[in-house]
């Protein structure tokens, strides 16, 4: 900690600085509680689950394009993390 303030400063072999404030270290902890609290914050998004109303609303998906778009593969992980 330099001066009190609230962040922690590494000085790497070839100069170059990086200060890191708590929070962003105790997010990005190896401790599991930690990282799971993070995984929730950050990461994960809220599941849909299944029902007779998905039905005519599931989402679709060209393989081509997932292989070739960036955003349709990106579309595509996030569906199928909210609807499995």
């Amino acid at each position: 900690m330099e001066d009190g303030q609230e962040k922690l400063q590494l000085t790497w072999d070839d100069g170059h600085v990086s200060p890191y404030i708590p929070f962003w270290l105790r997010q990005r902890s190896f401790n599991p509680k930690h990282q799971e609290e993070a995984g929730r914050e950050r990461y994960r998004r809220a599941r849909i689950t299944w029902d007779s109303s998905m039905q005519e609303k599931l989402p679709r998906a060209s393989f081509q394009k997932i292989l070739s778009d960036d955003k349709s593969l990106y579309e595509f992980l996030h569906n199928w993390e909210v609807y499995g």
